[in-house]
């Protein structure tokens, strides 16, 4: 730090995470020339006036430091381009001078205590980046909201608006002006305050009047079709806005993610005939149960009299019948250039209507289904997705088999308790099992080479390993069954997995073998903590001392246990040409054995 107080041409200062207190105060005077200031997740506890003299200043983060107050004289810094307070979670207000930097273009933040702006922001005119921007109403008579201000915000290109839910009325969300003034905006987050729990369900009951006020104010913040990239979080209305119903409009869309989708039964229409939507990610929508047909075309009878289309909601004004799916003609693929897929948390889907007929994802390569209650994918997605190399399925409750898809490269499959079959999967060369315990067929699988399996619960390994052409097998199971293989006997566990080319294998303690070892260390604590206190009342001031080594000791033996269980771990590394076979499994069992040719 010394150093710089000699370096008046000094035009950019960047510190990170330093181990010292940051005085900005001790620097200022001496650098006033600075144009660039990072101070990013620094121990700066207080901004100093002083940094209101540099009069050059451009760019100014402090992020993620520990400053509670903008001052005053930020105002001063006329030539200020971009500040950034990201994660500055003690700050809770922006002062009024702030409306005075007039050449502002970024402004982030995001993770911060503010929860209104000044009055007047909107004539910050040159800001193209404006993130964590929150809604706030005030509580006088002249009724005045937050959202107004970025109404005439025309060069904005990133808009991140939070706290919706605190609309009043979509009236007002409108004079945010969102389709109508900016028109070079691309990247937009619209985000409500979340209604769901951890374990993904809605917390709270959501009365009528909340219900179509929040699809009121959503519908009034329709993007501007030059939109690229469109995040919504913690929607909770039950009935979809008429532009989410009708998204074949938004030719520019690239990206769009749907985050704690709460109380919605249907998904977005049109998003198949978007031409350039490569990224579609849904996390957590407890209220959808089926992917309909219309995710991928709208019906005809929908075009045709031009009304919205997709299946009708309850409890909306929308209640038309449902019509029966037809294709569009001239529809073409659905997802043309689709390559990222993911449902995640939709906890009660159990239906996804594609038949094989419908062309639609030629160019997926990834998709990722988590949390749900999906029986079976659908018939048009081994079909049509063509290009799909990597398939995650983690908890999909119903689903019993995954076959017929002739692209899939990789496979993870975790907790699926009632998947059977993995077949005829020509290009399928790497599997990663995990407590799938009814899965028992593995067969048309011509390129497989690497499988990993993960299941504490099984007494043995699967009968399919003993088919399987793997040049690399991983094994995770319990220390039991890790013996059993140990034993090398062809008649049993080893006949299965003998013939592969490399294998590691692990044995892990079970959670009844955790829950029945005794807890010395709960006794160790106790006689501590008694000979402690006893300690205290004795010498208050030894005893400080004595604590302190005490502490750095357990630190120590801690350290030192768990360096020792790392070298304790069981394990079996196998390698079959050239032969080589190394096993450990405990001190107690007495058998290690190291074996090569």
């Amino acid at each position: 730090m010394g150093s710089l107080k000699s370096q008046a041409s000094l035009r950019t200062l960047m510190l990170f995470r330093s181990t010292t207190t940051v005085e900005p105060k001790d620097l200022m005077n001496n650098i006033s020339g600075l144009r660039v200031l990072y101070l990013d997740n620094e121990n700066l506890v207080e901004l100093p006036d002083s940094i209101c003299r540099l009069k050059h200043l451009r760019y100014l983060c402090l992020s993620r430091t520990s400053i509670s107050m903008i001052p005053q004289g930020i105002g001063d810094l006329k030539f200020l381009r971009a500040l950034d307070l990201r994660g500055c979670t003690n700050i809770s207000q922006l002062p009024n001078s702030i409306l005075k930097l007039r050449k502002l273009r970024s402004l982030n933040f995001r993770d911060t205590a503010i929860t209104s702006v000044p009055r007047g922001f909107g004539k910050l005119e040159d800001l193209v980046r404006l993130l964590g921007f929150p809604t706030h109403s005030s509580d006088s008579t002249d009724v005045w909201c937050s959202l107004e201000e970025p109404g005439p915000l025309s060069k904005l290109e990133v808009l991140d608006i939070r706290d919706l839910e605190k609309a009043p009325s979509g009236s007002t969300a409108a004079k945010a002006m969102l389709s109508t003034s900016k028109h070079h905006l691309t990247t937009l987050y619209l985000i409500f305050t979340s209604k769901l729990g951890e374990n993904g369900e809605v917390e709270d009951d959501i009365g009528e009047e909340e219900h179509e006020r929040t699809e009121e104010v959503l519908a009034n913040l329709c993007p501007p079709t030059c939109t690229e990239i469109l995040d919504i979080r913690g929607y909770f209305a039950r009935g979809l806005p008429q532009w989410m119903r009708t998204m074949s409009a938004f030719g520019s869309l690239r990206r769009l993610a749907l985050d704690d989708y709460a109380c919605c039964t249907q998904l977005p229409n049109g998003l198949g005939q978007l031409p350039i939507l490569d990224y579609f990610w849904v996390t957590r929508a407890p209220s959808v149960q089926c992917v309909r047909h219309d995710f991928l075309h709208p019906s005809l009878c929908g075009e045709a009299d031009g009304k919205d289309k997709g299946p009708r909601l309850p409890g909306t004004r929308n209640n038309n019948p449902r019509q029966p799916h037809r294709i569009s003609r001239g529809a073409g693929v659905a997802f043309p250039k689709l390559t990222e897929l993911g449902f995640q948390g939709m906890l009660e889907w159990t239906e996804w209507e594609w038949e094989q007929h419908v062309p639609a994802m030629p160019a997926l390569e990834v998709l990722v289904i988590n949390n749900c209650k999906l029986q079976r994918l659908s018939a048009g997605l081994a079909q049509h997705a063509r290009r799909l190399r990597k398939l995650y399925l983690t908890n999909v409750q119903h689903l019993i088999s995954v076959e017929n898809f002739p692209s899939l490269v990789n496979l993870w499959s975790y907790g699926n308790p009632r998947l059977e079959r993995i077949s005829n999967n020509p290009s399928l060369q790497f599997i990663d099992i995990s407590n799938c315990p009814a899965l028992k067929e593995m067969d048309g699988l011509p390129s497989l080479r690497s499988l990993e399996w993960w299941d504490l619960g099984a007494e043995a390994l699967p009968q399919y390993l003993r088919e399987a052409n793997l040049k690399k097998l991983r094994v995770d199971c319990s220390r039991s069954l890790l013996k059993l293989i140990a034993l090398q006997d062809e008649s049993s566990e080893w006949g299965k997995i003998k013939h592969v080319q490399q294998l590691k294998a692990y044995g892990h303690k079970t959670e009844e073998e955790e829950e029945e070892e005794p807890d010395q260390s709960s006794q160790e604590d106790e006689e501590a903590n008694e000979e402690e206190d006893n300690q205290l009342e004795e010498d208050e001031v030894e005893e400080d001392t004595i604590q302190s080594e005490e502490e750095e000791d357990a630190d120590e033996e801690k350290n030192n246990q768990s360096e020792e269980d790392e070298e304790a771990e069981w394990y079996i590394y196998y390698t079959k040409e050239p032969y080589s076979f190394n096993a450990y499994l405990g001190e107690s069992t007495g058998i290690t054995q190291e074996c090569k040719e």
